[in-house]
C-alpha cells in the first residue's frame, strides 16, 4: 500500500502544475473583434465598422453577431479592440 501511495505522489509530481493563462505568443495567434472606422457615441455597430482580426486583445469573434446592432457607449477610434465596456 505504501508503494502504491508513493507511486501516486510521484505521478502527480510528474504531471506538474496546470496553467490556464494565455501567453503573449498565443494571444497574437487568436482573433478578436476590432474597430475599423471611427464610431461616435450612440452610433450602431455594423459590419462596416467592425472586423474580426488578429491579435486577440478584444472581444471573442463568437460575439460578433451579438454586437451588431448595439450602440457605442463612447466615442471609439479606428484600430481599437472592441471591449464589452464599450457597448450599451
Amino acid at each position: 500500500f505504501k508503494a502504491m501511495v508513493e507511486g501516486c505522489h510521484r505521478a502527480i509530481k510528474m504531471l506538474g502544475d496546470i496553467d490556464y493563462t494565455v501567453s503573449d505568443k498565443d494571444q497574437l495567434r487568436k482573433r478578436s473583434i476590432w474597430i475599423t472606422k471611427d464610431i461616435a457615441k450612440g452610433e450602431t455597430f455594423s459590419k462596416e465598422n467592425l472586423k474580426i482580426l488578429r491579435p486577440g486583445y478584444g472581444m471573442e469573434p463568437k460575439f460578433f453577431d451579438v454586437v451588431l446592432g448595439k450602440k457605442a457607449k463612447k466615442d471609439l477610434l479606428k484600430g481599437e479592440p472592441l471591449k464589452t465596456e464599450f457597448i450599451c
